[in-house]
């Protein structure tokens, strides 16, 4: 398999069923995360933003992105989006409240 990607590539994460590749990079001042089809390197969907973070789900139907400000449930298998609720407190340190 061969995965094209454009921009610059900062790192890249395989689904836990190894379906999939999600890869974050960066085209001139624009971060995003690309999705491909593990099998024939196809791009299947890309989300932009300030990823900061992001891990699959273990059925492998979510990335979970956190950036700046939202947590975000990106559903594999449409692109489609969900934004999490949650609140930060940083009064005694981090603590994150779903």
């Amino acid at each position: 398999m061969t995965l094209f990607v454009e921009g610059l590539v900062f790192t890249a994460t395989v689904s836990p069923d190894g379906k999939f590749v999600a890869v974050l990079d960066k085209v001139a001042d624009e971060t995003r995360i690309e999705l491909f089809d593990a099998y024939t390197g196809a791009e299947v969907h890309q989300i932009a933003g300030s990823v900061v973070t992001w891990t699959w789900t273990r059925d492998n139907r979510y990335l979970i992105i956190a950036d700046f400000n939202d947590l975000i449930a990106w559903r594999v298998r449409d692109g489609a989006i969900t934004r999490l609720p949650f609140r930060a407190h940083a009064s005694d340190g981090l603590a994150l409240t779903a």
